[in-house]
């Protein structure tokens, strides 16, 4: 898939001191233990979300990618998390990086529904911007493969062209600038989300051998029908400025469920969660 990028970017008196060298590994302690005290609330302790592996590791994955959040998002928005294994935890980490970079230079930071996205995306490619040497050289290493992997075209493409990430009509190009974005990594963001908020809200865990997901991406006019079923059967539930989750489940069957999740008004994903066949009961 391919979308054009935007062409105005440019680039010890009360206690414990922690000045203190005895007391640094004991504070430390006490607050990673208490943070794993409140996961142990929160969570099913021993089971991921992602994998459905068995562990006693307790690790925080946000179901929306944190940084994907707009810089004006409230405080007050709580920022939802699962259970996550560390290897997951990872994958989608380096997936959701990948995609915020390609995609969040197609988007203007003028654009007010993602204040701040298209400036995280350039300084993930700005080798100035690296805490030491070698992460300033990883920034570079990704700032090569990313100009490698863009295009300029003098016509717009007809095919592939991502819903609502296309040239603005309105706006006369001398020429076209595109970029390709992972289809696999779209998708795998996708379920990544379903699962999520399956989660959230039921507390329970998509079992792979008995439930899918199917992920789809739409032109707005496409998706007319999906959306009107979603709103009159489900309910919206906004997450600040930049994300919209639209949610219907059948009364029946907990398991067969429509999503409708929407980031900074551009990136629209579909998502049907239904039993498999041979799992109808």
């Amino acid at each position: 898939m391919t979308a054009p990028v935007d062409d105005r970017l440019t680039s010890h008196s009360s206690g414990p001191s922690k000045s203190c060298a005895f007391c640094r590994p004991l504070n430390s302690y006490v607050s990673l233990k208490m943070k794993n005290q409140k996961k142990e609330q929160r969570y099913k302790i021993g089971r991921y979300v992602h994998c459905l592996e068995q562990s006693n590791e307790i690790n925080d994955d946000h179901i929306f990618p944190s940084a994907w959040y707009p810089d004006d998002t409230p405080g007050t928005v709580e920022r939802w998390t699962i259970p996550c294994c560390v290897k997951c935890n990872r994958e989608h980490g380096a997936n959701e990086q990948e995609l915020l970079i390609r995609m969040g230079l197609c988007i203007s930071p003028k654009d007010v529904r993602a204040t701040g996205v298209a400036f995280r995306a350039l300084r993930s490619i700005s080798p100035q911007s690296g805490k030491n040497n070698r992460d300033k050289s990883a920034r570079q290493m990704k700032r090569v493969t990313i100009l490698k992997d863009i295009e300029v075209v003098k016509n717009s493409p007809v095919f592939g062209i991502f819903p609502n990430f296309g040239a603005d009509p309105t706006i006369h190009y001398d020429d076209y600038t595109v970029i390709n974005v992972p289809a696999g990594g779209l998708i795998k963001l996708g379920e990544k989300i379903v699962r999520g908020l399956t989660y959230h809200f039921e507390r329970r865990f998509i079992e792979k051998e008995k439930e899918q997901i199917d992920i789809f991406f739409l032109q707005d006019q496409d998706a007319a029908e999906i959306v009107n079923l979603a709103k009159r059967y489900g309910e919206s539930i906004h997450r600040g400025p930049g994300i919209l989750v639209t949610r219907a489940v059948t009364t029946d069957d907990t398991r067969a469920a429509i999503f409708i999740i929407e980031i900074w008004g551009r990136l629209k994903v579909y998502a049907l969660l239904q039993p498999k066949r041979n799992d109808l009961s």
